[in-house]
């Protein structure tokens, strides 16, 4: 075989280096080019398209971080939390100092309501040198009132750089909430007048006075029922026990006996089992029991709520077993959040006759099965540092016998006073 000279092997090693080079070259840019084209995609909400030219850029190059975490991000849009996390660990075992990563992965974890997950990753990007210093503190705040820790959440501000973030304004009003939050010992006082000008020209009025305190995590509130409808009075005593669990989780228990059962059930009791789940959606199952000296109903209640945005809407069906037969009351509820914490508008839209329902006291055997429409409004204020406020007015149009309807105007009050 005949040996190059020195020249020519000179000339072929530089003619391959720069084919080389040029390859590379043209792979980038085909790279670049594709991964732009996936970028405009997903702004068009074109997320198969972006995912698949996402792709292909990792083919050309599978060491991009920056792609790993767009993926994540494009299935986080999708509500795939699973694929999400899988491209963010990733990205994390190829960069884990990318502030990109650490952008996207918080978000997935707050979406998902991964409270925990959530710190122990703030302090993950911490320590890996991620300097977004708002988005620490609010995402750490976010974690700790759903996790019901409001004193930790009042600790971040020991620090310095923190209190100087207190003057933005999603901050100070997390910040302000959780406090209330904080303030959990509560003395309520309601008031409710009903006037039925078909049925009888007197006023029904109907007031309590509760107390709520703190037992650890926990919750117990005691309460005084008062009702003077169509001449007679009666007194109830009542409670509400709310056990706390993890990941915004809990149980909550009733139970209130009346002194003369006039109005009043002789026995009432509840329990409910609430649940977040994902997408921001809480969800709820349980049941309430009646006890009349005559009767004895059952009753199947839940709920599904959402917040979005600042409205916050829930839905509540109840599903009663009574004499003569069954019935279904509905019960749909949406509050409109204003700026300040706690302060919001509330329309109330209802079906049938619900046993939450307060102004509602009737012992007969057919009530549930009386049809009735409803709506209120009402309006919640913060007054002071913390105490509320809320004047809600009603109408319903009501069975008050088989056929037989009347109307039913309602005015309420309620004052909330926190004591620390």
């Amino acid at each position: 075989m005949k040996k190059l000279s020195p020249l020519k092997q000179k000339f072929y090693i530089i003619t391959t280096v720069q084919l080389l080079l040029t390859l590379n070259l043209f792979s980038q840019v085909n790279a670049d080019s594709l991964f732009r084209i996936a970028i405009e995609q997903s702004r068009k909400n074109d997320y198969e398209g972006a995912l698949l030219n996402a792709k292909r850029v990792l083919g050309i190059n599978p060491s991009r971080c920056d792609v790993y975490v767009f993926i994540a991000n494009v299935f986080a849009w999708q509500k795939n939390s699973d694929s999400s996390k899988h491209y963010i660990n990733k990205a994390y075992n190829l960069n884990p100092r990318s502030s990109e990563l650490y952008d996207a992965w918080l978000n997935v974890l707050l979406w998902n309501g991964e409270y925990d997950e959530l710190l122990i990753t703030t302090d993950i990007a911490v320590s890996n040198g991620y300097n977004n210093d708002y988005n620490i503190l609010i995402k750490r705040l976010i974690a700790y009132k759903y996790l019901g820790e409001y004193s930790k959440a009042s600790e971040l501000f020991a620090d310095s750089e923190n209190k100087i973030l207190l003057e933005l304004v999603q901050i100070k009003n997390l910040y302000r909430e959780i406090l209330l939050q904080q303030k959990q010992n509560i003395l309520t006082a309601y008031y409710s007048l009903d006037y039925l000008p078909e049925n009888n020209p007197a006023a029904q009025h109907m007031a309590f006075i509760d107390y709520a305190f703190k037992i650890k995590q926990n919750s117990l509130l005691l309460r005084l029922n008062y009702a003077n409808r169509f001449t007679k009075n009666d007194l109830q005593v009542e409670s509400d026990y709310y056990h706390m669990l993890k990941n915004s989780r809990y149980f909550y228990l009733n139970y209130g006996y009346s002194l003369y059962y006039d109005l009043f059930p002789k026995h009432r009791a509840g329990l409910e089992y609430y649940s977040s789940l994902k997408k921001g959606f809480e969800a709820s199952l349980g049941g309430r029991y009646l006890y009349f000296p005559d009767s004895h109903i059952g009753i199947i209640t839940g709920s599904v709520a959402k917040y979005i945005n600042s409205i916050w809407i829930s839905l509540r069906p109840y599903y009663a077993f009574a004499k003569p037969g069954n019935s279904v009351a509905l019960i749909a509820d949406v509050r409109i959040y204003g700026k300040l914490p706690l302060s919001y508008w509330n329309l109330e839209l209802g079906y049938g006759n619900s046993p939450d329902e307060r102004f509602i006291l009737n012992q007969t055997d057919n009530y549930f099965q009386l049809d009735s429409y409803r709506f209120k409004l009402g309006k919640n204020l913060l007054i002071g540092k913390a105490d509320e406020l809320k004047i809600s007015a009603g109408y319903a149009y009501e069975e008050f016998v088989t056929d037989d309807y009347i109307n039913r105007y309602i005015m309420q009050i309620i004052y909330r006073h926190r004591i620390k």
